[in-house]
């Protein structure tokens, strides 16, 4: 996830080469767990990338990034036992990037990667809490743009089981700060303050590189 923010930053979605690993195997049958989660986990990076594109201020980059995982998801979705508003949704994050609405491809592409934690069977790992957090957010950040998107579910879980790995660390002064920005970035509401946002986002970052 923070390879693929500071390749937003840099300004060079267009050379996505941080997924290619992630990206080359066959989809497999679904109820290979292992590989269900790692193609999820694939998904999810491509359209973390169309995010953060959107709260980057690249739109130009916008409409590459939403095709380029459209594209991926038509290799690859087998792989996951996903209903058809999976699918739906997008379809509508690639029109929406294509038509200039990046804020609505944005937010197709949360509800995307939010559902997506639902398709694999077993508990969450510490990947997957990661990158649920980094969609809380996201979620923050198209909220107080003013967008009605729901906050994913297993917040509070994914929180806590973060913060307790951490502590277990001696990190207890991340935890805290994780645990804070979480809590503020959902009180937030739709002030219009994406500040809060930012900082869990960069928190993330910073939590899973404590965490390997």
């Amino acid at each position: 996830m923070n390879r693929i923010r500071e390749t937003v930053r840099a300004g060079g979605i267009a050379a996505i080469t941080v997924m290619a690993t992630l990206l080359t195997f066959a989809a497999p049958a679904w109820s290979a767990t292992p590989n269900c989660r790692q193609t999820a986990k694939a998904l999810r990076e491509s359209l973390e990338v169309v995010v953060e594109a959107v709260i980057s201020g690249h739109a130009a980059e916008v409409p590459g990034a939403a095709e380029r995982a459209a594209t991926w998801w038509g290799s690859h979705h087998q792989a996951l036992r996903h209903g058809p508003e999976a699918a739906r949704l997008m379809g509508a994050m690639a029109a929406s990037a294509r038509k200039g609405d990046s804020r609505e491809a944005a937010h197709s592409a949360i509800r995307v990667g939010v559902e997506s934690f639902k398709w694999c069977p077993g508990k969450p790992r510490t990947d997957d809490q990661l990158m649920l957090l980094d969609f809380v957010g996201m979620t923050g950040w198209l909220r107080a743009q003013g967008a009605s998107v729901d906050w994913p579910p297993g917040v509070q879980g994914a929180t806590d089981s973060l913060a307790r790995q951490l502590e277990s660390r001696g990190k207890a002064a991340l935890a805290k700060q994780l645990r804070a920005a979480v809590r503020d970035t959902i009180a937030n509401g739709t002030n219009r303050d994406v500040k809060p946002s930012l900082r869990l986002l960069d928190i993330v970052d910073v939590v899973e590189k404590a965490l390997p």
